[in-house]
């Protein structure tokens, strides 16, 4: 599931910095 965060180095992620925080606080709190 943080396979667009794991791409982001290799410029496969297509979100903006904002969104992969914003991503990253959103699965934080859903665990």
């Amino acid at each position: 599931e943080s396979a667009c965060m794991e791409d982001n180095e290799v410029g496969q992620c297509d979100l903006s910095v904002g969104d992969q925080k914003l991503t990253t606080v959103y699965l934080f709190f859903k665990m």
